[in-house]
Protein backbone atom coordinates (compact mmCIF):
# COMPACT_ATOMS: atom_id res chain seq x y z
CA UNK A 1 0.00 0.00 0.00
CA UNK A 2 1.66 3.40 1.27
CA UNK A 3 5.07 3.47 1.95
CA UNK A 4 7.41 2.43 4.75
CA UNK A 5 4.98 2.75 7.52
CA UNK A 6 2.55 0.18 6.49
CA UNK A 7 5.50 -1.70 5.86
CA UNK A 8 7.08 -1.51 9.30
CA UNK A 9 3.92 -2.18 11.17
CA UNK A 10 3.56 -5.72 8.81
CA UNK A 11 6.91 -6.10 10.29
CA UNK A 12 5.95 -5.31 14.16
CA UNK A 13 3.07 -7.20 13.78
CA UNK A 14 4.78 -10.45 12.23
CA UNK A 15 7.29 -10.03 14.98
CA UNK A 16 3.92 -10.17 17.29
CA UNK A 17 5.05 -6.72 18.67
CA UNK A 18 1.19 -4.99 18.71
CA UNK A 19 2.33 -1.99 20.15
CA UNK A 20 5.25 -0.84 18.06
CA UNK A 21 2.83 -2.29 15.20
CA UNK A 22 -0.14 0.20 16.36
CA UNK A 23 2.24 3.10 16.68
CA UNK A 24 3.51 2.58 12.83
CA UNK A 25 -0.17 2.21 11.79
CA UNK A 26 -1.03 5.47 13.29
CA UNK A 27 2.46 7.01 12.04
CA UNK A 28 1.30 5.43 8.64
CA UNK A 29 -1.84 7.06 8.99
CA UNK A 30 -0.53 10.40 9.49
CA UNK A 31 1.61 10.47 6.89
CA UNK A 32 -0.72 9.18 4.20
CA UNK A 33 -3.39 11.76 5.59
CA UNK A 34 -0.58 14.32 5.45
CA UNK A 35 -0.24 13.58 1.57
CA UNK A 36 -4.13 13.67 1.45
CA UNK A 37 -4.10 9.58 0.63
CA UNK A 38 -7.01 9.04 2.81
CA UNK A 39 -8.42 6.15 1.68
CA UNK A 40 -4.84 4.63 2.64
CA UNK A 41 -4.89 6.57 5.95
CA UNK A 42 -8.45 5.15 7.04
CA UNK A 43 -7.09 1.62 6.02
CA UNK A 44 -4.03 2.33 8.52
CA UNK A 45 -5.98 3.58 11.13
CA UNK A 46 -8.09 0.70 10.78
CA UNK A 47 -5.11 -2.07 11.11
CA UNK A 48 -4.32 0.14 14.60
CA UNK A 49 -7.86 -0.02 15.72
CA UNK A 50 -8.21 -3.95 14.95
CA UNK A 51 -4.57 -4.82 17.41
CA UNK A 52 -5.81 -2.23 19.60
CA UNK A 53 -5.50 -3.64 23.38
CA UNK A 54 -8.81 -3.33 25.46
CA UNK A 55 -8.72 -0.66 28.00
CA UNK A 56 -5.34 1.08 26.76
CA UNK A 57 -5.09 4.73 25.85
CA UNK A 58 -8.38 4.75 25.74
CA UNK A 59 -8.43 8.79 24.79
CA UNK A 60 -5.68 8.30 22.30
CA UNK A 61 -8.18 5.25 20.49
CA UNK A 62 -10.90 7.69 20.66
CA UNK A 63 -9.15 10.40 18.92
CA UNK A 64 -8.35 7.84 16.22
CA UNK A 65 -12.10 6.97 15.86
CA UNK A 66 -13.06 10.63 15.62
CA UNK A 67 -10.84 11.05 12.82
CA UNK A 68 -11.23 8.04 10.61
CA UNK A 69 -15.29 9.34 10.88
CA UNK A 70 -14.49 12.79 9.56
Amino acid sequence: PFGGGHTNAQHWLAARDTERARTAWLAAASQACAMHAYRDAAGAAQQALEIWPEGADESQRLDVLDQLGQ
